[in-house]
C-alpha cells in the first residue's frame, strides 16, 4: 500500500494495520466519505445540513480543494470554499473530488485549477 502522500489523514507516512480514527477539527458526524488514489475527502454535516469538507492526502493536482496550493496534507483541513454548501453526493477519482450541492451544478476540485 502506498501511503507516503498520507492519505490516509492520521498525520503519518507509515503504513497501517488496522482501522485507525482520523481527526477532524469537529464534532458533526461524518455524512460522506470517498477515497480517490492519493487522497481522501470527508463531508460533516450537522443537525441543519450544513456541511463541513475536509481533505487530506495528495494535492499535487488541486484534487484537495483550496484552489491556491498543491501542497499535501498529513491531516484532515477544511476546504473553507465549501463552508455552509449543502453537499449531497461527494466522488474522487484517482486526481480529482467531485461534490453534488444543492441548487448548483455540481462542484470540482482538480486540474488545472481548483473549484469550477
Amino acid at each position: 500500500m502506498h501511503m507516503d502522500l498520507k492519505q490516509c489523514g492520521v498525520g503519518t507516512a507509515k503504513a497501517l494495520r488496522r482501522p485507525t480514527r482520523m481527526k477532524l477539527s469537529t464534532e458533526e458526524p461524518a455524512y460522506l466519505v470517498a477515497c480517490g488514489a492519493l487522497h481522501t475527502v470527508v463531508v460533516c454535516r450537522d443537525a441543519h445540513s450544513v456541511c463541513s469538507v475536509y481533505s487530506c492526502g495528495s494535492g499535487g493536482c488541486w484534487q484537495l480543494g483550496g484552489g491556491i496550493s498543491q501542497a499535501d496534507r498529513s491531516v484532515p483541513q477544511l476546504v473553507e470554499s465549501m463552508a455552509g454548501r449543502s453537499v449531497s453526493a461527494l466522488a474522487c477519482g484517482m486526481f480529482h473530488t467531485l461534490c453534488l450541492v444543492s441548487s448548483h451544478p455540481p462542484l470540482r476540485f482538480c486540474f488545472p485549477r481548483a473549484f469550477v
